[in-house]
């Protein structure tokens, strides 16, 4: 049910455009905090940097959408929350398949790359041009999430002892697929500013921080577990 908001600044969601900034800074301040600790050629750098530029991107166009809806802003949201599920199983995908003793066979990245890249594209294809169905789209994003959930904490279970953010990393996980439940929820907001998806967008800011502090532990295994073959060898 579509429910009344007080705007506020002329924004029509509120509560959901300043949670969706949120969400949006978490991948900033985590990328440069990454930047920080981790030099250029760690494996993964470059992953992880297209993480959070495809995350901010997708956090972006949510408090944008959420200002203001039309159709162009909708589509853009939906495309770009899309992107970040496809990216977020690209990166698990690199370091679960690709990464043994801290090398990657780079022709398994490439082609998973393209996997995904024609799986996004027939996805936004057929939601342009054919038409724009919000259950398919909905189902599509679902898969997509279970798939990653699933992935992530079956990589997570069989290296629960490699570092401690691989339990950061499944906390977080399994703290998404919970609080998704507020999705499925519909009530009138509270002060007429916070609904169940407002809540929703505010619930994902500590995941992402645990997220973040998993990429970076993670990283950085890989980096010193790097440099530590090459002085064995």
């Amino acid at each position: 049910m579509d429910w009344p908001f007080i705007r506020i600044l002329g924004i029509q969601e509120p509560a959901s455009t300043v949670f969706s900034i949120f969400n949006g800074l978490v991948h900033i301040i985590g990328i440069i905090e990454f930047r920080k600790r981790l030099p250029i050629g760690a494996p993964m750098y470059w992953v992880w940097h297209t993480f959070a530029a495809v995350g901010v991107h997708a956090w972006f166009w949510s408090s944008v959408f959420h200002t203001r809806d039309v159709l162009l802003t909708e589509r853009m949201d939906y495309f770009s929350a899309a992107a970040l599920l496809l990216m977020t199983i690209y990166a698990l995908g690199i370091r679960s398949l690709c990464y043994h003793k801290s090398t990657c066979r780079r022709e398994v990245a490439i082609g998973f790359a393209i996997l995904l890249l024609i799986l996004f594209s027939l996805h936004v294809s057929y939601l342009t041009f054919v038409t724009f169905d919000y259950g398919y789209n909905m189902k599509a994003s679902v898969i997509a999430g279970l798939v990653n959930s699933f992935w992530m904490i079956k990589w997570a279970s069989s290296n629960w002892d490699l570092h401690g953010g691989i339990k950061k990393a499944l906390v977080a996980t399994v703290s998404v697929n919970v609080l998704c439940t507020l999705e499925l929820l519909d009530f009138s907001p509270f002060f007429w500013i916070f609904d169940a998806h407002a809540v929703w967008h505010l619930s994902t800011v500590l995941p992402a921080i645990w997220l973040y502090s998993y990429i970076i532990e993670d990283s950085l295994y890989l980096y010193k577990t790097k440099h530590r073959f090459k002085k064995l060898e």
